[in-house]
């Protein structure tokens, strides 16, 4: 195939074709009618020498190799437009940009309110959308192009992307003030309580505290699982459980809650949150402005 006699256009209506799988909805996402959508579904069948989309009763499904080059794709036409869109000076005070990040509820508690309150004085057309994100161990979110910055403990080994540390966080263990084990927490006190455990489903075995106790041949006794963070301290206020949190999230609503905190009677390893990105970002003045904004707060943290 010689791509210098290859209608490009035909891109567009091929990743809007694999992500509606449906032509009429494909020919109104890029504006063009419905027959002439049908020949270019037509052309790309011919092009690729694959159906790329077969009826099911209602609806479309992918074929194998459709489902191969989605994501293909779809990054080539991201990577085009942002270096058409993005490749210009930045300047915060005037630039009107919408952002995608990656985080926890921890770092929506800690880092956002921070970062929120920056963009309004600095970049005021600046706009973030917030995506749920646990752990930073998927590559495949910045590869399609479906986050800019992701926030959280990195586990990502891909070479197409790139992170960087922006601090470290301790645990701490919190439970009631009223609670017999907290006053004067040691091993076999903590070891006989009941705990309520920050718990994804996805990553059931990623708490460093578990971690930390099954190196010792020790095992914690959880009586409550939650998968959120700020959810797991109101709760906390009301059983009679330890838990075991970030340090940073317990100080701040101790007072709050009512709660008492002790340091931890094992030696647990402080954490790294990193924020990382796709490679194609590295020199789009806009992203590295926010990832440098970013650093700046998490360092006064």
């Amino acid at each position: 195939m010689n791509i210098r006699r290859m209608n490009l256009n035909l891109l567009i209506t091929l990743d809007a074709l694999l992500t509606e799988r449906h032509v009429s909805r494909a020919a109104g996402k890029v504006f063009i009618t419905q027959p002439a959508m049908s020949n270019s579904l037509t052309q790309l069948r011919e092009l690729f020498k694959d159906k790329l989309l077969i009826r099911s009763g209602n609806s479309m499904e992918l074929t194998p190799l459709a489902i191969d080059i989605a994501p293909k794709i779809k990054n080539i036409l991201q990577e085009i437009e942002d270096t058409i869109t993005h490749s210009k000076l930045f300047d915060p005070k005037t630039a009107k940009r919408v952002f995608r990040i990656g985080m926890s509820d921890y770092g929506e508690f800690v880092l956002l309110p921070h970062l929120a309150e920056k963009l309004a004085t600095l970049a005021p057309n600046i706009s973030l959308r917030i995506i749920h994100l646990n752990m930073l161990n998927d590559p495949s979110i910045f590869i399609a192009g479906k986050m800019d910055i992701g926030i959280g403990i990195a586990a990502l080994q891909s070479p197409a992307i790139n992170s960087e540390k922006l601090f470290t966080e301790d645990a701490i263990c919190a439970a009631r003030t009223d609670h017999p084990a907290i006053k004067n927490l040691t091993p076999k006190k903590y070891l006989a309580a009941k705990h309520l455990a920050i718990a994804y489903e996805d990553e059931p075995s990623s708490a460093m505290t578990d971690s930390t106790l099954k190196s010792i041949g020790a095992v914690r006794d959880i009586a409550l699982a939650v998968p959120h963070l700020l959810a797991a301290m109101h709760t906390l206020a009301k059983t009679p459980l330890v838990a075991t949190v970030p340090k940073r999230v317990a100080l701040t609503l101790q007072r709050q809650l009512k709660l008492a905190i002790h340091k931890p009677p094992f030696a647990i390893p402080a954490v790294t949150i990193s924020q990382a990105w796709h490679k194609r970002f590295d020199d789009d003045a806009g992203h590295k402005w926010l990832r440098e904004l970013i650093k700046e707060i998490a360092q006064g943290i």
